[in-house]
């Protein structure tokens, strides 16, 4: 037999095996997607969209109709064409669109855009790297169309860069990098596999034949069968049907460190763990039917120590007697390299991760970032006290929950957050204006998620005054219809905002300060805020007056009410906090 041609046999088999599986694996998966794009059009669709209240939306037809027409090929292919290379390449373009349905339903945001990982993770166990491309060309593709006429669809916000979607594409390359080397590593590993089961089957195949015909012919050729039988790669074995040793090869002997004598006087159960006679009787009437079997086990040695073997049985007559032959291998080799193969699966789960990870942390990192070196230039000597109490509002606003909003008060919000302005004006030549209107409304809102709305509006104007100038902070109640707003201001004399960058300083990662004075996200972290808040920011440039204006929605009582019964069934239970050790 070519072990060759056996070898591409094996693998082909194992391949479609995984195929199959991995087939009718995402059938139901994108069964369970368009069910729970529907519910989530129901449900959460319209408040991602139309508001807090909860109506029939148009996208529920939208996620009946146009996600069952992406779930209906896959699902039907892999019905009646499992295995198959298009059906792969279906299910994956299937998986891509529905993702593009599910960001859609939820208004583009940022959470849902998780959701392509962990398609292009599930299809990393078709080991195709093939169907990833496919993928991603088409996330790459759909981000770049709706990007460019219905950005809010993908991104959440009605306008962004033309370039937003390489920003996209590349998280989604980065983890494609991974996924094809953990693919590629596998097949690698599965040939391997398949090659040595290849030369396995041969030489047990080889010596399963002779050992049938010189059997036979054992009265005349049985010098030249003791030769095959002892340069074997194989331990040979041949046994009673009491389990007791009749004979044996030296690769025998090598193997379990007994001598011919010691194993002469010993039986199966003696250097097999677990072996029982039940067991060997039972194996006898299976080979009576099936003629031979290949089964794996351990084998114990002389110094107790035990390894994984794979035996080939069968029986044979000997002495007219009807006896066990075995053929012993040891596959402590082959484990290692199936766990081998294990680990390299898991490199896909870590690449999944490491570009979510990278995508979640790099926002409050930037930050955080900012104020430590804020307060490392604050401190002087004997200012013990000053920098706790900075310390003290820093772990505060670390420690802050995006669902934990509550009715409270903008000015009490703004003038808890001057302790960290003010620290920061007194180092500079800048002079700070507060005017905060009385009597205004309450809002519904995150206390320490608008102080740092403040704090990073206030730190940008104190940096854009490098030689002074007049910081001003305030609010006011703006009366429109049909909603009244309550408008907090921070404007700055600073040298202005170029208006061919005003479109672009609140993108993700822009900025203009030199490398390690910025990372870019602050103001792209505002926007997030505000939006949240279900608020509006404004700017307005020129040389001498930047205004930075944000809005917040003044609620009827009926409103207030309904939005916190909302954010309550909706509140995760919060996490206990680890505090802080110095190393």
């Amino acid at each position: 037999m070519n072990i060759a041609r056996r070898t591409e046999e094996l693998f082909s088999a194992h391949q479609r095996n995984i195929n199959g599986r991995t087939d009718r694996l995402f059938m139901g998966l994108m069964l369970f997607q368009w069910l729970g794009s529907i519910a989530a059009a129901f449900w959460i669709s319209p408040k991602t969209w139309s508001g807090p209240m909860s109506q029939t939306h148009i996208h529920v037809w939208a996620a009946v109709f146009l996600g069952g027409a992406i779930t209906l090929l896959p699902v039907l292919l892999a019905l009646k064409r499992p295995g198959q290379t298009p059906t792969r390449h279906v299910i994956a373009a299937g998986q891509a669109l529905m993702s593009a349905l599910l960001i859609h339903l939820m208004g583009g945001r940022i959470e849902t855009h998780f959701h392509v990982f962990g398609s292009l993770a599930f299809l990393a166990f078709y080991r195709d790297w093939r169907v990833l491309i496919t993928a991603s060309v088409i996330v790459a593709a759909d981000h770049l169309l709706r990007g460019f006429y219905w950005p809010q669809s993908v991104y959440g916000v009605l306008s962004v860069s033309n370039w937003r979607w390489a920003e996209h594409a590349a998280w989604v390359v980065y983890e494609d990098v991974f996924l094809v080397r953990s693919c590629l590593q596998s097949i690698q590993e599965m040939r391997d596999i398949a090659w040595h089961r290849a030369r396995l089957e041969d030489t047990n195949r080889t010596i399963q034949e002779e050992i049938g015909r010189r059997t036979a012919e054992l009265s005349s050729s049985e010098k030249r069968f003791r030769v095959l039988v002892e340069n074997a790669a194989d331990a040979f074995f041949l046994a009673d049907a009491e389990g007791r040793f009749i004979d044996m090869n030296r690769r025998a002997c090598e193997l379990l460190g007994y001598t011919r004598e010691e194993l002469l006087g010993m039986t199966v159960m003696d250097i097999s763990p677990g072996f029982s006679r039940a067991i060997l009787e039972q194996l006898a009437v299976t080979l009576s039917f099936q003629g031979q079997a290949l089964r794996e086990g351990k084998h114990r040695r002389k110094d107790g120590t035990t390894f994984p073997t794979e035996v080939s049985l069968g029986l044979a007559d000997h002495d007219g007697r009807q006896c066990f032959i075995a053929l012993v291998r040891d596959i402590s080799e082959r484990r290692k390299m199936e766990a081998r193969m294990q680990q390299s699966e898991k490199l896909s789960a870590v690449g999944q991760l490491a570009a979510g990870v990278a995508h979640e942390i790099n926002n409050p990192l930037g930050v955080i970032l900012g104020f430590s070196q804020g307060m490392s230039r604050q401190v002087k000597a004997g200012d013990a006290l000053r920098c706790k109490t900075l310390v003290q509002n820093l772990l505060t606003f670390a420690r802050t929950s995006q669902s934990d909003r509550g009715v409270i008060s903008l000015n009490e919000t703004i003038q808890q957050a001057m302790a960290l302005v003010e620290t920061q004006v007194k180092l500079t030549s800048v002079s700070l204006q507060v005017g905060l209107a009385k009597g205004l409304p309450m809002v519904l809102g995150n206390k320490n998620q608008l102080q740092q709305v403040v704090l990073n509006l206030a730190k940008n104007a104190i940096d854009a005054m490098p030689n002074g100038g007049t910081l001003s902070i305030a609010t006011e109640l703006l009366e429109s219809k049909p909603h009244s707003w309550i408008c907090l201001k921070v404007a700055d004399t600073g040298t202005g905002i170029p208006s061919a960058l005003l479109q672009k300083i609140f993108e993700p990662f822009f900025t203009t300060k030199p490398v390690g004075q910025g990372t870019g996200l602050g103001l792209s972290l505002i926007s997030e805020i505000v939006q949240k808040h279900s608020g509006t920011l404004d700017v307005t440039s020129r040389p001498g007056a930047t205004v930075f204006t944000v809005k917040l929605p003044v609620r009827t009582g009926r409103e207030m009410e309904e939005c916190l019964r909302a954010l309550e069934t909706q509140k995760p239970a919060m996490a206990s906090v680890v505090p802080y050790h110095k190393v």
